[in-house]
């Protein structure tokens, strides 16, 4: 179907030359880089006006929650682009910067700079690192005046495979394979891995706002207002199931969620399955039915 500039209700056709005086070049963008990183540190960057005038023009209005998606994350231009559109107009844009682990290489004479910059810094020698340290300091440059709850911050995520051994047993000897499988979370995981993990199967967004308390001298992570609580301790003893409970219980009667309360505890944390049943049981009592574990 072919549709024509004069039947569209909104939106206009830019020009196809964009002048850089209004989007800038290369000379403008090498020297924004240097201030602040420092000379050389990444070849070839691209003009944070260019990448702004594209997020203007694809993501205009500002009250609408984009997502801009940069598949070539490079020196990170396109986030710190996206930062300065927001504090401009005072969008709610957030952007995505993927990256992969490029190395930087001392010996090379072509990224020696960015490698002194990065041991400078006791950071690893890859390009997602010199990409993060320039958000983190285009972040404190931008004026937020005009907004002044402009969110600046990032998070980091690295792909991996999943945090749960996955069932494979030894068909010759499947009594041992049990015993192996007791404990199903892989041993170099931490408490923020399953919990990430967690957000992703259920579907919640990455960036969900999160509270945290310690409970019953256990971390817990409040999520979506409260309908979302999560205990990954390692270990809940049975003396300690009774205050843990309670204090999630008062927690959630505080938040007062809008949506039905769903608590998620890690399986392998209890002394034996009478206890993690003493705690379904507890919950129930205080009407919270919707009660997991990984």
């Amino acid at each position: 179907r072919k549709t024509f500039l004069s039947d569209a209700k909104r939106g206009v056709s830019p020009v196809t030359i964009w002048p850089h005086k209004e989007v800038g070049h290369n000379h403008e963008a090498n020297n924004e880089l240097k201030q602040l990183l420092g000379q050389g540190v990444f070849s070839n960057p691209k003009p944070t006006r260019l990448i702004q005038r594209i997020v203007e023009l694809a993501a205009g209005d500002p009250e609408v929650p984009h997502i801009v998606l940069d598949f070539f994350a490079g020196s990170g231009t396109t986030g710190h682009a996206v930062m300065k559109q927001n504090a401009l107009d005072g969008g709610c844009r957030r952007y995505m910067l993927v990256q992969l682990q490029e190395a930087i290489e001392a010996k090379n004479r072509e990224q020696k700079t960015a490698a002194d910059f990065l041991a400078d810094l006791g950071r690893p020698m890859s390009i997602s690192e010199v990409t993060k340290e320039r958000l983190r300091r285009a972040a404190s440059q931008i004026d937020s005046s005009t907004t002044p709850v402009l969110d600046t911050g990032f998070r980091v995520f690295r792909l991996d495979s999943t945090n749960l051994h996955a069932w494979e047993p030894d068909r010759g000897n499947v009594a041992d394979s049990l015993l192996d499988y007791v404990e199903h979370v892989k041993p170099d995981r931490s408490e923020d891995d399953l919990h990430f993990e967690l957000l992703l199967k259920l579907g919640y967004d990455l960036c969900e706002p999160a509270e945290e308390r310690t409970i019953a001298g256990k971390r817990v992570t409040a999520l979506a207002d409260g309908s979302l609580m999560t205990c990954m301790a390692e270990s809940i003893e049975a003396d300690k199931v009774d205050e843990l409970v309670r204090g999630m219980v008062a927690w959630c009667d505080e938040l007062q969620p809008e949506q039905d309360i769903s608590i998620v505890y890690r399986d392998s944390a209890f002394e034996d399955d009478v206890v993690k049943a003493n705690v379904t049981e507890l919950l129930g009592q205080y009407g919270i039915k919707d009660v997991r574990s990984v």
